[in-house]
């Protein structure tokens, strides 16, 4: 591509070009000298007719306002937004402040090894900019997040001897565009892209799966895309050894699902900080829904649920006792009307003959599995109990057990908790759940009729549970 100035170039007569700092997929970044003050600048500089379409102008335009409404001493300030018409052409600039010193992958190429406090020190300082980003309304979300979009400088006269600058918001999103628009424009940088950036979509915890795989390439020296995956997550523990607090962090950074992440930057720092060891789960719960007669009792090492007999209290319950009414009747009525047949008649082949023995019998069959079904689901009680080392789930109707399984283990490895969806629907693309726990190679579902609200929350206090064992066992 054909660079559109060289040095010395005097653009709108106030800055002058003095190198060429990078290009990007549709931006020249050039270093200047402001004519008026001598301040060192940036100036980013798209052509109108390089542009595959108006999509890109869109986020170019999108980056210069939003850096007009930022104020962070680790953000380049922005100083100047306009376009300069040539023959047949038109361009376009964003100017900033320079932000002086080397990118981190450049430091890394260079043979910069930091440890592990400077990692951690670079993470903080990048948590701060995202936090100070979330808090405007819509949030600002970076979407770029890598090493060579943040800048680091050593110098020994400055007061902050570590200066360090979040660069590049080509690829921000507007929360309030995105949502009017349901624009799915995919940006983002492969590997260091959270999953959720392939369907367009930008979330407050995707910058922090960006930031996560920068820390990894920091640790590592290598492209997180060169790593091995393990159930779709960067497996980055081989590589290097690190306190047990920060491994455990840094792999809820690069979760590839959302709701395994942190949920915001303040959460992540927090919890980077030992504030809030388990805040993102505990603030993700859901609310305990009211007239709930579940009673959960926990400790630092136990959980005990109990779950009563749901009888007629859900809608599910209710609704289901209509069906096995109505579907009984029908039965009963059916067999009453060809005893009633046979007794008129005298004629004993209406009982005898085998297509109508077998559709009596079968109709018995399935009446007695749905009115089994529903007994169990409405009058069944259970207990389960779960520690570190084990899980107890037991079952009864009426005092009498039938169930009770024990599974020894580290629970963090051996339990996990969710919803499972039935072939039965109230509404339309709305199934019916029901609780599951798979413990090894067991599945036990239970509480069907419960309400979706309380069996939700139901699996998120065991999730939680678990997750704390889980951390605690990988922090020692």
């Amino acid at each position: 591509m054909k660079s559109i100035h060289v040095i010395g170039d005097v653009v709108k007569g106030e800055y002058r070009i003095t190198g060429f700092l990078g290009q990007g997929g549709i931006a020249t970044t050039y270093s200047a000298i402001s004519l008026n003050n001598f301040q060192k600048v940036a100036i980013k500089v798209i052509a109108l007719q390089s542009l595959e379409n108006f999509k890109m102008l869109e986020l170019f335009e999108r980056e210069a306002k939003t850096l007009s409404q930022l104020d962070h001493f680790d953000i380049p300030k922005y100083i100047d937004y306009f376009q300069i018409d040539r023959p047949r052409q038109r361009l376009f600039y964003i100017v900033q402040q320079l932000a002086e010193g080397k990118n981190l992958a450049n430091l890394i190429e260079q043979g910069w090894n930091p440890d592990e406090i400077e990692v951690k020190q670079i993470a903080e300082r990048i948590l701060n900019i995202l936090v100070y980003l979330q808090h405007f309304v819509p949030p600002v979300i970076h979407r770029d997040i890598k090493p060579q979009n943040i800048v680091y400088h050593q110098s020994a006269e400055s007061q902050d001897k570590h200066k360090l600058f979040l660069v590049d918001f080509g690829a921000v999103q507007d929360n309030y565009h995105n949502s009017l628009t349901g624009g799915s424009t995919i940006v983002g940088t492969y590997g260091y892209m959270a999953p959720e950036q392939f369907r367009g979509q930008g979330k407050l915890s995707t910058d922090l799966y960006g930031l996560g795989a920068t820390l990894i390439f920091l640790l590592t020296h290598q492209h997180p895309s060169e790593l091995p995956l393990k159930k779709l997550k960067i497996d980055w523990r081989s590589q290097v050894k690190l306190d047990k607090h920060f491994e455990t962090w840094l792999d809820r950074m690069i979760e590839p699902a959302i709701e395994e992440r942190f949920i915001e930057a303040e959460e992540a720092l927090a919890a980077l900080r030992r504030e809030k060891t388990y805040k993102s789960f505990n603030s993700r719960k859901n609310a305990r829904p009211a007239n709930s007669k579940i009673v959960i009792t926990e400790s630092e090492t136990k959980q005990v649920i109990s779950i009563p007999p749901i009888l007629l209290r859900s809608n599910y319950s209710r609704l289901f006792s209509v069906v096995t009414i109505i579907w009984n009747f029908f039965f009963l009525f059916y067999v009453w009307v060809i005893f009633e047949k046979t007794i008129k008649s005298g004629d004993l082949t209406l009982i005898l003959d085998i297509n109508s023995f077998v559709t009596i019998i079968f109709t018995v069959l399935i009446s007695l599995w749905i009115l089994s079904a529903f007994l169990k689901a409405c009058l069944i009680e259970a207990y389960i109990e779960i520690d570190a080392y084990s899980v107890i789930v037991r079952r009864s109707i009426f005092g009498w057990r039938i169930q009770n399984t024990r599974v020894i283990g580290q629970v963090a490895q051996i339990l996990q908790a969710n919803l499972k969806n039935t072939l039965l629907s109230m509404r339309r693309g709305s199934p019916i759940t029901v609780c599951s726990l798979k413990i090894k190679r067991r599945n036990i579902c239970f509480a069907s009729f419960l309400s979706e609200e309380e069996k939700q929350w139901l699996i998120d206090e065991i999730k939680d549970f678990v997750e704390k064992q889980r951390l605690k066992l990988e922090e020692g």
